[in-house]
């Protein structure tokens, strides 16, 4: 699947048990940010495009489903994969995690090196 084509899916699951409908599906291309590092490129696969909702939601569960632990501290929150690497970081804000991330500008997405984290 091209990485941003538009493709029919199913509904999704919220955290709060409703199910919303998808329009689509798709992946992210990103770049995770880590303090006093380099950025490190990343992607986020089989994103639910849902119209109807306000703001981006991470799964958790579909994380952990691909291998990787999430791990909630009092501030932070860490994505770590099955050998023990950390891909990603979180920070709290207003009582919720959110990634630290930049996307890739869709200017340059066809350029983008295939060499990404799998989150």
């Amino acid at each position: 699947m091209n990485c941003y084509e538009l493709v029919e899916s199913e509904n999704g699951g919220l955290g709060d048990s409703r199910v919303v409908k998808a329009l689509g599906s798709g992946c992210i291309q990103m770049y995770m940010l880590f303090p006093g590092t380099k950025t490190k490129r990343a992607a986020l696969y089989n994103v639910l495009y849902v119209f109807k909702l306000t703001c981006n939601l991470f799964s958790v569960q579909a994380a952990v489903v691909k291998g990787n632990a999430v791990e909630f501290g009092p501030n932070r929150c860490y994505i770590w994969d099955g050998n023990g690497k950390l891909h990603g970081l979180g920070s709290l804000a207003d009582k919720h995690h959110l990634l630290d991330f930049q996307v890739v500008s869709t200017e340059y997405a066809s350029i983008a090196s295939s060499r990404c984290s799998d989150l």
